[in-house]
């Protein structure tokens, strides 16, 4: 299990710090503040490097930046709507 900001990720796997071919889920929680808050270049890098494995995005709203993401890296996409 790897925790950490998409950037600490990234330099990790930059410096051969973790393995990503070993990665079965990639989850990326709170999907609103990562694609506004960071360079999505950083997250498309790590996603074309994962091996094939489950994505799972969290998020309240499909934003622009977020269905970009999507459509670039080609996840298939399923919307699930939870509570009321």
């Amino acid at each position: 299990i790897v925790i950490g900001t998409i950037k600490r990720i990234y330099d990790l796997y930059i410096q051969n710090g973790i393995n990503l071919n070993l990665v079965r889920y990639f989850v990326i929680d709170d999907s609103e503040v990562v694609f506004n808050g960071h360079n999505p270049g950083y997250l498309l890098r790590i996603a074309d490097s994962l091996p094939k494995c489950q994505v799972v995005l969290n998020c309240h709203d499909i934003t622009p930046k977020i269905k970009s993401f999507i459509d670039e890296v080609e996840i298939p996409f399923v919307t699930l709507k939870l509570g009321v």
